[in-house]
């Protein structure tokens, strides 16, 4: 049986063959109370995002 292979494959029939993953980038929003900068107006760290800024 000649069958192409798919660049992926959601499941392989092969148990030993390998998927490739899919290459997920991460999702960030800046942080709304400190505009991105961690801190506050008066320079304590931003309780919303924890300093991060970003959520």
């Amino acid at each position: 049986m000649n069958r192409e292979k798919t660049p992926a494959v959601p499941f392989p029939d092969d148990p030993g063959e390998q998927v490739p993953f899919v290459a997920l980038t991460p999702q960030r929003w800046r942080c709304c109370s400190c505009g991105g900068g961690g801190v506050t107006g008066d320079g304590e760290t931003c309780s919303s995002c924890d300093g991060l800024g970003f959520c």
